[in-house]
């Protein structure tokens, strides 16, 4: 399935780290993890002992020096560097009868709804949501019957009490109590700096990169 181009993604080679002094203070860096990238934070902080800095996690996008988030944003205008791929699916509960879909049977459900089935979706900021409406719904309006979720944690627990639901998540944040019905595959793991890495920061994203 063909994706826009991704116009800033870069790869980083980290200048060897130097050895720092039992008494050096470790470096900070700041994350902001989007709801949907919150399962990559693993990644980092195996990156952070790795080059020896310390992450503080961050509430704000604007204020932080790296931010992860899935696909490129609309208008991206600084930095980018790709750390890896993620898959965008489609889950239902194990039990429901609902069986593998094509791009044009997924649009149609969460466009029609289908009889007892409960679809849930994000709020159209959400980069999952993004994702989706772009990529699958190509200008289709989602029913208007559609739950909307607040973060991806809200759909894994419903789908794993509820065999009626249908939902999106990131192929990390699902478990064994979920199938896969379709996927949007490939799809790039950003971090985004508001300017060119430098010391620390670059370390810590060419770390990401290996």
């Amino acid at each position: 399935m063909k994706r826009a181009p991704l116009f800033f993604i870069l790869i980083l080679t980290a200048c060897a780290a130097q050895p720092s002094t039992p008494s050096a203070a470790l470096p900070i860096v700041s994350v902001y993890a989007s709801p949907a990238t919150e399962p990559w934070l693993d990644d980092v902080y195996a990156c952070a002992t790795e080059v020896s800095v310390v992450i503080r996690l961050s509430a704000s996008q604007s204020v932080a020096d790296i931010r992860l988030r899935l696909g490129e944003p609309p208008h991206l205008t600084t930095p980018a560097y790709q750390i890896g791929e993620e898959d965008i699916l489609v889950v239902t509960h194990l039990q429901n009868p609902l069986r593998e879909l094509t791009a044009d049977e997924a649009r149609q459900l969460f466009a029609g709804g289908e009889e007892n089935v409960e679809v849930w979706v994000y709020a159209s900021g959400a980069e999952i949501q993004e994702l989706f409406e772009r990529e699958v719904m190509r200008g289709t309006r989602i029913h208007s019957s559609a739950r909307l979720a607040l973060h991806p944690q809200q759909i894994l627990d419903t789908l794993n009490t509820r065999s009626n639901v249908v939902g999106l998540l990131p192929r990390r944040w699902t478990n064994k109590t979920i199938r896969e019905v379709f996927a949007l595959r490939n799809v790039p793991v950003l971090t985004i700096t508001t300017d060119e890495p430098q010391s620390a920061v670059k370390e810590l994203i060419a770390c990401l990169q290996k």
